[in-house]
């Protein structure tokens, strides 16, 4: 009973979310949008609680739990933000150079662009407290799977992507034009819990062949795709021989299942834009290979053209993202509170070590 009330509330809402957005004033935004960033979720702290005290401390200190990001969420609503695509941020010029571009957005809206790290579900961190992947059921819903003592459990509350489209359920005006996040993607070890990569040879195509209906439904809700590197790399660790091999592996394993994207996430937020006070050349491999905006880290606002050396024509779009993880919850509360305002009806708690 409770289900198809739940049902009908959902159904009722979902009429009037074009009603929402269409009758709010729309206003050419040039703004800062901030770009804030989070990695897959502990989706079951009680699992991670039963592991080493250094592994738990990883964790907390790299992720959120799903408790955790849900109240995120009603923080950034209750003061105002709402999601954008990241693409309507940047435009390539007649040269080929990204250029920031204004955009129309809701007046009294301020927008935000999400991305999620990684989302590869490393088999090594199996039984950690994270999903294993993400899933469409039979019903055509996004979910997730995790193998829970030998139980296969599926989710549609404890991972961002089903909680993100649970609470745009609820909140229609918490995402512009179908906004989602952008899904930065390694591949070293597949892609969004499925072992498409060279080195699962023997189930690869059977992977592939999974990992297909998850991709199309992601981007018909309205994620995105960007390039974390195949191999997560430090960048000022590799060779320029090194980055072309990786491109090469993203070329072959990721993008014939995501599509081209011209969005590059340094993995780690490392980053080598100058060398020998000329363009690096491990820079301009990204570039040649087609991407335009470069995305670090970094807790302050920063959207600009990079380097910033006059004697150096080139420049690249750059843009940091905001950490939102356990370690910058509770360490920098202040350079967060305009997003999250601590003063407002929602208090974390910290439990077992954890914030929720």
């Amino acid at each position: 009973m409770f289900k198809l009330f739940l049902a009908v509330v959902l159904s009722f809402v979902g009429m009037f979310a074009n009603f929402n957005i269409k009758s709010t004033t729309l206003c050419k935004y040039s703004g800062y949008v901030e770009h804030l960033f989070i990695h897959s979720l502990i989706a079951y702290p009680e699992i991670l609680q039963q592991k080493s005290s250094a592994t738990q401390e990883l964790y907390k200190k790299d992720c959120l739990t799903y408790t955790q990001f849900k109240d995120i969420l009603q923080r950034l609503y209750k003061n105002g933000y709402c999601l954008v695509d990241i693409n309507k941020t940047f435009a390539q010029d007649k040269n080929g150079n990204a250029v920031k571009t204004n955009f129309n957005f809701p007046r009294n809206k301020k927008p935000f662009v999400l991305g999620v790290d990684d989302v590869v579900y490393d088999p090594k961190k199996s039984g950690n407290g994270m999903v294993d992947k993400i899933i469409v059921d039979d019903k055509g819903k996004i979910a997730t799977e995790a193998n829970i003592n030998g139980k296969i459990c599926i989710s549609y509350s404890r991972e961002f992507v089903s909680i993100l489209e649970n609470f745009i359920a609820l909140h229609p005006d918490f995402s512009f034009e179908s906004a989602r996040a952008t899904i930065n993607l390694t591949g070293f070890c597949g892609i969004l819990g499925y072992r498409t990569s060279h080195s699962n040879k023997e189930i690869r195509e059977k992977e592939v062949e999974k990992a297909r209906p998850v991709v199309k439904k992601l981007k018909e809700l309205g994620y995105n795709f960007a390039c974390h590197s195949f191999g997560h790399y430090h960048m000022k660790k590799v060779s320029t021989n090194y980055i072309e091999r990786d491109l090469a592996d993203w070329s072959t394993y990721v993008e014939p299942l995501i599509g081209k994207t011209n969005i590059f996430v340094y993995p780690y937020g490392e980053w080598e834009l100058v060398f020998d006070n000329k363009i690096s050349p491990k820079q301009q491999l990204l570039f040649d290979y087609g991407f335009r905006l470069f995305c670090g880290v970094g807790i302050y606002p920063f959207f600009s053209y990079l380097p910033q050396n006059s004697g150096i024509k080139q420049k690249f779009l750059f843009w940091d993202r905001k950490p939102l993880d356990g370690y910058t919850i509770k360490n920098r509360q202040k350079e967060l509170s305009h997003l999250l305002r601590w003063n407002i009806n929602i208090k974390f708690v910290i439990v077992n070590g954890y914030i929720n």
